[in-house]
């Protein structure tokens, strides 16, 4: 008896029945001799063995375009190589189970066709449950076959588009499945649970971290079929930071006055970082350069007008686009600021004071530029002690004669000879 292809001579036994495992396809000869050597005719079998279905087409890799039968049964333990063409040595019962052919523990007989390699190499993907590997070599593979020789085929995704907003982001998917319409589209992001929907176009909204988000999407076509996972990266535009304030603004002139020592906070996603800086609008001159912070929100308390800029940077997505907005901060009702006086000369601010006999003011009507606020309201009958409103001064030159002294509702204000600006109050 020989194995046919053989290149070992012919086995002798004396066993009635000679047995031996068969791991691929063969054709055996044999032969029976008596103590004489007289022979009888030979006896040529060809016996078909199905590939391994946990060890792949080994065997079988070199005879491309042969179909053979394979029992699988479905699982999702072992390695298998490549998506709808899997390399030869590929698991076939993990491969039947990617390509939906069984279900886990579901036996089934299968058919494969040994095929060139892709020309791209084995790109492993995740479907039905089962994720295969990729394999760059050019060795031979496998498709799966129907029953009349035409190759298996599932839905495809062509591409996945994804398009980022500040608190958004819309994927776009390009599929097609031979033979079949797609009919069902499956969405997830960062993991979450799949969204089932008709339309390939999807949009995750209330998306508020920065950063990559894993987008994850399949397909299914009318015939129950499925393609494999497409992951691929989306984010979100880095949001433009907002500035808040501790205290509501006054309109004047059509533009916003705050209060002295109002609190401005720039508020901006707690996953980017703030870039931020101030200027002053009188000068034009920058205050500060750029810093940066990762501590949410950021806070400062305005004494003065100030123009801010602020940007936020992420690593993902770059840049925010650029906020810039003149920030008007009332005078110190205590003590007028140079910038006031120095750069503002005709110029009209409101202020927010608070009535009250004590501080020093000097002048009648028109006050020097030193004086409090405060009182000089309250001596020009403008407040009640105690009484909290918002007024509002114009800077003037000095009068003639200087800043002359009086008493006027409870208080006495100075003289001085100073030459230099001061303030009256305009309605």
């Amino acid at each position: 008896m020989k194995e046919t292809g053989s290149t070992s001579r012919w086995y002798t036994t004396s066993s009635k029945t000679y047995t031996t495992s068969l791991y691929h396809s063969v054709t055996y000869i044999a032969k029976l001799t008596d103590n004489s050597n007289k022979e009888t005719e030979e006896v040529r079998k060809t016996i078909h063995i199905m590939p391994s279905e946990t060890s792949g087409a080994v065997y079988y890799e070199s005879y491309l375009g042969n179909i053979y039968p394979v029992k699988v049964t479905g699982s999702n333990s072992g390695t298998a190589y490549g998506t709808d063409t899997y390399y030869y040595g590929s698991n076939i019962n993990v491969a039947a189970t990617h390509m939906g052919l069984v279900d886990i523990d579901e036996t089934d007989i299968v058919y494969i066709k040994i095929v060139p390699a892709p020309v791209a190499g084995y790109i492993g993907s995740t479907r039905y449950g089962v994720s295969t590997s990729n394999y760059t070599y050019t060795y031979n593979g496998f498709v799966f076959i129907d029953e009349n020789g035409n190759e298996i085929t599932r839905p495809k995704i062509n591409s996945v588009v994804t398009t980022s907003g500040e608190d958004s982001i819309i994927v776009t998917v390009d599929a097609k499945s031979e033979g079949a319409d797609i009919v069902n589209y499956y969405y997830s992001i960062d993991d979450e649970e799949y969204v089932e929907t008709t339309e390939n176009v999807h949009k995750f909204n209330n998306v508020t971290t920065s950063g990559n988000r894993t987008i994850k999407v399949y397909v299914k076509d009318d015939k129950g079929n499925i393609s494999p996972i497409k992951q691929i990266y989306g984010y979100i535009i880095t949001p433009v930071p907002t500035f808040t304030f501790s205290n509501d603004a006054v309109i004047y002139n059509g533009e916003k006055w705050y209060p002295y020592n109002t609190v401005l906070y720039i508020n901006f996603s707690a996953s980017d970082w703030l870039y931020y800086r101030s200027t002053n609008p009188h000068t034009n001159s920058n205050v500060s350069s750029w810093s940066s912070t990762s501590s949410y929100p950021y806070s400062v308390t305005l004494s003065e007008s100030m123009i801010y800029e602020a940007y936020n940077y992420n690593d993902a997505s770059g840049e925010s686009e650029h906020i810039r907005e003149k920030i008007n901060i009332m005078p110190n009702p205590n003590s007028l600021q140079s910038n006031y006086y120095n750069y503002g000369s005709g110029n009209i601010y409101p202020v927010e004071v608070t009535g009250t006999t004590s501080g020093t003011i000097y002048g009648t009507g028109t006050y020097y530029y030193s004086s409090n606020i405060n009182t000089a309201a309250t001596h020009a009958g403008l407040v009640g002690v105690n009484e909290t409103k918002v007024v509002y001064i114009k800077i003037v030159p000095c009068p003639e004669g200087g800043y002359k002294s009086s008493t006027q509702n409870g208080i006495k204000s100075s003289s001085t000879s100073s030459a230099s600006v001061g303030f009256t109050f305009v309605k």
